[in-house]
């Protein structure tokens, strides 16, 4: 299965138990209870779909006509779902009108006692699984395991999908693990750790005081990201903050609001994307940075220089946020190319209880261009970027973050741009 359709809704935070799906804002149907009423009333005006009866609609094939026709990104006409010779399509062929972000999610029963992780994020690329982020002073960190290293596998077992390594890596507490890691594709290392419960914070923020620089790295844009934000920014403001690196490396996107909320710390108003949700009649519509407001207002937070600091395992929200900050020309983007989702999913309970993650709305930015399939790809490669002169002094810094060589890289780049606009 590809990273696309496994991961990029659902990224596993084996820090403990911490579970997060991406969703539309919209309100829209959530249960097979809420549109069944309606939804063969809708099917029968399609002359070819009469041949559907409840009773013998064993495979739920009208449930998956009905959802990509009325709510899908794409509305597909109901004539789709027939063939040449009028017959009802089969369920195999109905699934292939399934964008690559629209999938199916089986609910996940986990144990009611404690569980304990290792302290890392996890997404699914090319069939192997990756971790993305590891939490200061995990057990994963103390044991030397590093962003972009392989599971391959857990207690033995060949790992097949991120699902999988959720269920293996998570644990009792204090009980031991072994994993198989690949590192820089040639390099095998195997691991024992001790599984721990601790809670590791959605926000993650420092302070070079020597260079009077911030740095903020959020995880996930989660329903409380901006109010977690209200500290290290006031910090920052307080102690004259020259500069914020902004970190998205492994942020797999969230809730918009967020997103939105988190653009308007930085803007002033102005137009931060476009909406499109069919379902809704809304297309291409503006968003506004002062739809969901910042948590802290701040004029220097509108123009202080900014760096965001991207990776392939950003998506969808955090993708928006670094696009529109890039083109409003607030911020400079360092990294790689994000991953290329414009889309989000709303999640719909089924008749037979699966989940269907169903592709209904998309951004576009404030030019009509989209990221989705394409991603965004920063003015500066880090993987080409050589620092000459140390001039970011990380002395006094945890070395959890003066060991991270992309950050050191985009701090370099950020000082600089202070050292231009001083001059």
């Amino acid at each position: 299965m590809t990273q696309l359709r496994t991961v990029l809704f659902f990224v596993v935070l084996c820090f403990g138990m911490t579970f997060s799906a991406s969703s539309t804002s919209g309100a829209l149907f959530t249960d097979f209870k809420d549109y069944k009423d309606i939804m063969w009333h809708v099917l029968y005006t399609e002359p070819c779909l009469r041949s559907l009866l409840p009773a013998k609609d064993t495979e739920h094939r009208a449930e998956l006509i009905f959802l990509l026709h009325r709510y899908h990104i794409y509305q597909f006409p109901l004539k789709y779902f027939c063939d040449n010779d009028g017959r009802v399509l089969s369920k195999k062929d109905i699934e292939l009108f399934f964008d690559e972000h629209t999938y199916y999610r089986k609910p996940q029963i986990w144990p009611k006692s404690k569980i304990a992780g290792i302290g890392v994020a996890l997404m699914e690329e090319n069939n192997s699984v990756v971790i993305t982020d590891i939490g200061k002073g995990s057990v994963a960190a103390q044991f030397g395991l590093k962003r972009y290293d392989r599971i391959l596998q857990v207690d033995g077992v060949v790992l097949q999908n991120i699902w999988q390594a959720a269920q293996l890596i998570l644990g009792k507490p204090k009980s031991s693990i072994t994993l198989v890691v690949q590192r820089n594709q040639n390099v095998m290392l195997t691991k024992t750790l001790r599984r721990d419960i601790r809670n590791y914070p959605n926000i993650q923020w420092t302070y070079i005081p020597k260079s009077n620089i911030g740095y903020v790295k959020i995880s996930m844009f989660k329903p409380d990201a901006i109010k977690a934000l209200l500290k290290p920014l006031r910090f920052f403001e307080h102690y004259g903050a020259l500069g914020i690196i902004l970190d998205l490396r492994g942020n797999p996107g969230g809730k918009m609001i967020s997103a939105q909320a988190l653009l308007d710390c930085f803007l002033w108003p102005t137009v931060a994307f476009l909406k499109t949700v069919p379902a809704e009649n809304i297309f291409l519509s503006p968003v506004a940075t002062s739809s969901f407001k910042c948590s802290y207002e701040s004029a220097l937070l509108k123009q202080i220089p900014l760096v965001i600091l991207v990776d392939r395992f950003s998506f969808s929200a955090a993708e928006i946020v670094t696009a529109s900050l890039a083109l409003h020309r607030r911020a400079i983007v360092v990294g790689e190319k994000t991953g290329g989702k414009g889309t989000a999913q709303w999640p719909i309970v089924l008749q037979n209880k699966k989940i269907l993650m169903l592709t209904t709305e998309r951004w576009s930015l404030i030019d009509g261009s989209s990221l989705d399939q394409k991603g965004f790809i920063p003015q500066i490669d880090l993987s080409h970027f050589v620092v000459e002169n140390h001039l970011v002094d990380f002395s006094d810094v945890d070395e959890y973050y003066s060991q991270d060589e992309n950050l050191i890289k985009a701090t370099e780049i950020l000082y600089a741009k202070i050292k231009e606009k001083n001059r």
